[in-house]
């Protein structure tokens, strides 16, 4: 089905006559009075887009760029094919919340030199004047497309290939000023026909629901454009209407019957969240063939508990398609939807943080759960690089994901040194080119499979964390705090040169006032050096929509560390590691009174308890000799700076996983008492391996 010697406009046209009185598109607004729908026919989007492209190239913008600044709704959607209709270049905006707060858009303006604005009327009105404001140079021609005055029979079509740029698709901004990616024609086509693959079918009896922001790639490529592609009829709500109550995404397709939608992790997470048994017992998802999630890590959990709260209502594991993708590859990438379930696998979270592939069984302590994003599509394959090398990397080696095939889009617009080092890059024995996606991954059982990004790793000592796997933990710490609302990343203090993790994480708004957070804080530092062996430097805690994110959901961890340094977080609670130096030295064994007597086991824990006091900067009366030492904090370097003073007070060599194997001040007190021999040293050789590669490198 993939039309190569076509272009977009070609096909849309030939779907207007093909459906022309089918409805492409149905728009619902929520409001009290109830649902309000408009609706849209294949015949009518090829009119109004004539009409339109007539009125832009009388104002003479073919070949020229144009924002088109519509909020979600019809309006864009003609907006956008009414540029392509007219050989201009659309260059999707998002409308921002008010006229001051437009840095975004006037980033935009000056790196595209857009000289004409498609929009509304209402739109127009609002953010004109402050448009404006930013040309360099010739004023900026307005096109409202509610007041539109000619006729689609003055349409000229205009001169384009296959290989004409057919839109400026500028990234989520998650560090640094947005970019924007230069997408061709060919690029579109190939795209929706990964897209159809990764459905699984597609044809014009699909139904697609979708909430996601239009002028977003998910939203445009993977719902508009993919419709139009296969001659469906899709559903749409705005996003606001999802965020203030996300069942009404499963309601409407319940409603509608939809087969088709899209979502990233957290919306899923959202809907198990915030519905209850009696809304999930009304609906009927039982056609729903095919769920892709993705635009953000993919959690395995999240999945889960999707398939059984809904269950249910008639959704089946099968109908999960997690996919990959990005903007640069115009969308996606990778995803298969021809399996029973969501593939699974579970690998040990130790030898990741070298880079390594060990799978274990999901019971294994050390286990961390990564989902399989398919394959990539026809026309398209990766290969995983050691980024430093460019030599594609081992069969159980994690490195970067590189990606060749017909969605790699042309480049970054007026931006050749970074196009250069994204878009054209060869591996180190000559063959490419390939984009580099930044992204870390690895293939396993023939999937691909994301796990971080590759400038958000921590590393701390010399070991590699996923800010992902962190942020998950914290997550799962306690009942009130928000899935995919948190922030893991590091920071370097002046005065030391070491990274040290820091942890913003956003609290349920209706929980806030009614838990402890100290009680919080703790359980986060508690599940932080019992999964990750580390111990963050500051916790905080925050109200709801206090990270920054990007238009479509992702965490923004560069902007929340920028914020965070400067100050500039606001905290419900916060807690934070006293700096200290190496702890106190003890006194020596002889001076210790005799091991093995009860008394001077109490007088050891107290010694201890002490140590660990001065050692995280606590107060002594905050230790607790019963709880475990990861309830503290303790990460593996602090854990041999403490055995290592142990061993002086005790005067004899102590094994630094002693921790580890003996995980309270009491337990290990008691140990040493009673007196340590061969016989007693623990002889479980997998067991003191895992304690052993939890030691630091350096």
């Amino acid at each position: 089905m993939l039309l190569t010697d076509q272009t977009f406009l070609d096909l849309v046209r030939q779907r207007a006559e093909t459906y022309r009185d089918k409805a492409a598109f149905d728009y619902c607004r929520y409001s009290p009075a109830g649902e309000e729908h408009s609706q849209l026919t294949f015949g009518e989007l090829d009119n109004r887009a004539r009409a339109i492209a007539a009125v832009l190239q009388q104002m003479g913008a073919t070949g020229e760029r144009a924002l088109v600044l519509c909020p979600s709704g019809l309006d864009f959607i003609v907006a956008f094919f009414g540029c392509i209709y007219a050989g201009v270049v659309p260059v999707p905006v998002h409308p921002p919340a008010r006229a001051r707060v437009i840095g975004r858009v006037a980033s935009i303006v000056h790196d595209t030199e857009a000289r004409f604005t498609v929009t509304t009327a209402e739109t127009q009105a609002k953010f004109q004047s402050a448009i404006d404001e930013m040309a360099d140079g010739p004023a900026m021609q307005w096109c409202a497309v509610d007041d539109i005055a000619a006729s689609p029979d003055e349409w000229v079509a205009p001169a384009i290939d296959p290989d004409s740029t057919a839109m400026l698709q500028y990234t989520s901004g998650s560090t640094g000023s947005p970019k924007g990616v230069v997408v061709t024609h060919r690029n579109l086509l190939s795209n929706v026909e990964a897209i159809r693959t990764a459905w699984g079918y597609g044809d014009d009896r699909a139904k697609g629901v979708f909430w996601l922001p239009l002028h977003h790639d998910m939203g445009l490529i993977g719902g508009i454009l993919a419709s139009i592609y296969v001659g469906a009829t899709s559903y749409f709500m705005p996003p606001e209407s999802f965020i203030e109550r996300p069942m009404r995404w499963l309601e409407a397709i319940s409603k509608h019957g939809g087969t088709i939608t899209a979502a990233p992790n957290f919306a899923y997470q959202l809907c198990v969240d915030l519905s209850s048994p009696e809304e999930r017992a009304a609906l009927d998802l039982s056609t729903m063939l095919t769920a892709m999630c993705g635009a953000e890590p993919i959690r395995a959990a999240t999945l889960q508990r999707f398939i059984d709260a809904f269950a249910p209502a008639g959704f089946q594991p099968r109908g999960f398609a997690p996919v990959y993708g990005m903007a640069e590859s115009t969308l996606l990438v990778s995803g298969k939807a021809d399996r029973a379930a969501p593939v699974v696998r579970h690998l040990d979270s130790d030898a990741l943080r070298d880079h390594r592939i060990v799978p274990v069984a999901p019971e294994h302590p050390d286990a961390a759960s990564f989902v399989g994003c398919g394959q990539a599509q026809r026309n398209h394959h990766t290969v995983i690089v050691d980024p430093a090398t460019g030599r594609p990397c081992a069969g159980n080696e994690v490195g970067e994901i590189w990606l060749a095939g017909g969605s790699v889009a042309k480049g970054y617009w007026g931006k050749p040194a970074e196009t250069a080092q994204t878009f054209n890059v060869f591996l180190a024995d000559g063959r490419g080119p390939f984009l580099r996606t930044g992204d870390l991954g690895f293939h396993l059982d023939g999937e691909l499979f994301v796990s971080g990004r590759l400038k958000d790793l921590i590393v701390i000592r010399g070991r590699n964390h996923y800010p992902e796997d962190i942020e998950a933990t914290v997550q799962d710490s306690h009942d009130a705090l928000l899935r995919g609302r948190g922030a893991a990343f590091s920071i370097t203090l002046d005065s030391d040169s070491t990274e040290q993790l820091v942890v913003v994480q956003e609290v349920d708004r209706y929980r806030a006032g009614d838990i402890d957070t100290d009680e919080v804080l703790a359980e986060i530092r508690t599940a932080v050096a019992e999964h990750h062996e580390i111990q963050p430097r500051t916790i905080v805690l925050t109200e709801p929509s206090t990270i920054p994110t990007t238009s479509s959901g992702k965490i923004r961890r560069s902007r929340c560390r920028q914020r965070f340094l400067d100050g500039d977080l606001p905290s419900i609670a916060q807690w934070q590691a006293t700096s200290s130096g190496a702890p106190r030295q003890g006194s020596s064994a002889s001076d210790s009174g005799p091991l093995g007597s009860t008394s001077s086991a109490r007088e050891l824990a107290a010694w201890l308890a002490s140590q660990l006091s001065e050692l995280l900067g606590l107060s002594q009366t905050e230790i607790d000799t019963s709880l475990p030492f990861a309830h503290y904090g303790l990460d593996s370097v602090r854990a041999v700076r403490l055995t290592a003073t142990l061993a002086e007070r005790v005067g004899q060599e102590l094994s630094p996983t002693l921790p580890y194997e003996y995980p309270t001040i009491d337990a290990l007190c008691t140990y040493l008492t009673e007196g340590i021999t061969e016989e007693r040293q623990v002889d479980d050789a997998d067991a003191r391996a895992r304690a052993q590669s939890r030691l630091p490198v350096r």
